[in-house]
């Protein structure tokens, strides 16, 4: 939904919007039985696990009918000024100027006997609630230097509820000396936050296919013989995470030498850091150090556990999304 209005007040044009967007959606168990009731069934004998002809009742008696719920909702105010300042020798100068204040909220309710692990053959999962307020303002120029030259800037500063911000910055040139060829280029630097899943979503358990490398040094056995084990795995939020940042230079032409023909080439590099991703199983444990009796955890963040028995087994393994690194694109 959103409404806005638009027009002219002291020769500044003018526009605003309001608006919110919704989305719900509603998972219901099919398939999946519940353990405890499976399992007293098993123990007074109404019902065989190996058999494909269990009455009807008893399956329906023992079935989950558990339904999760997920909603997200996106609200913002977005008001926006813009106009014309002086004259350069290619026209007139503009500008626009604006600001927005948004909210964003999760709501994550797994059904009872998800959210205890009371639901056979699925896993466990948590629930999530969360919300965040944003604000920002922006200003852009359009500067005609020359009539075949144009140049744009552009500025933005982001802030979140929490004090995380950031000002990214934008330049672009358009020079177009003959009619036949233009040429372009631009630098630019970008800002994403983690979504509210990724920084406070509950654990999830699944089961994960690794090799305990340090425990097999601890046991003696080789590198060549440790076996791939499944180990319980959980997974969720990471409130450590940091906004992925990116910068990109971008250079082309566009030449048209004929109405009927024309050809253009856009060459780019773009380069993130603190790229976020899944942080595997594996790496959390080639990472974090043996120690039998307890959890350890890597870099301090309880989101990257493995916690092992007195013997050296691991029992469990946290992990979740983290920021990966550096990657550049061209």
């Amino acid at each position: 939904l959103v409404l806005g209005v638009e027009g002219v007040v002291l020769g500044l044009d003018y526009n605003v919007g309001v608006g919110q967007a919704k989305n719900k959606s509603i998972n219901k168990d099919s398939g999946y039985f519940l353990l405890d009731r499976m399992n007293a069934a098993i123990a007074n004998t109404t019902f065989n696990p190996f058999s494909l002809n269990n009455p009807q009742s008893v399956i329906s008696g023992i079935s989950s009918s558990d339904s999760r719920v997920g909603e997200t909702t996106s609200s913002f105010v977005d008001a926006r000024v813009s106009g014309d300042m002086f004259d350069l020798p290619g026209g007139k100068a503009g500008y626009a100027a604006g600001v927005v204040l948004g909210k964003e909220e999760i709501s994550d309710v797994p059904g009872p006997n998800s959210r205890i692990g009371n639901v056979f053959g699925s896993i466990q999962q948590s629930q999530v609630t969360a919300d965040r307020g944003l604000t920002a303002g922006y200003l852009e120029l359009g500067l005609p230097i020359l009539k075949s030259l144009e140049m744009q800037l552009a500025v933005r500063h982001d802030r979140y509820e929490g004090g995380t911000s950031s000002t990214t910055p934008k330049i672009a040139l358009r020079f177009q000396p003959i009619k036949e060829l233009l040429l372009r280029s631009s630098y630019s630097e970008g800002f994403k936050m983690p979504s509210l899943r990724d920084l406070f979503g509950g654990l999830n358990q699944s089961a994960d296919s690794v090799q305990d490398f340090s425990g097999c040094r601890a046991g003696n056995v080789p590198a060549t013989s440790c076996p791939r084990l499944q180990y319980d795995r959980f997974s969720g939020g990471n409130a450590q995470l940091k906004p992925e940042k990116a910068k990109s230079l971008t250079f082309g032409f566009l030449a048209e030498p004929t109405p009927e023909f024309s050809i253009g080439l856009d060459y780019f590099i773009i380069n993130k850091t603190d790229e976020i991703g899944l942080v595997l199983a594996q790496y959390v444990i080639d990472n974090v150090a043996y120690v039998p009796g307890t959890t350890t955890t890597l870099g301090g963040n309880p989101a990257f556990a493995i916690t092992r028995n007195a013997g050296g087994t691991i029992t469990s393994i946290n992990t979740s999304l983290g920021n990966l690194g550096e990657r550049k694109i061209q």
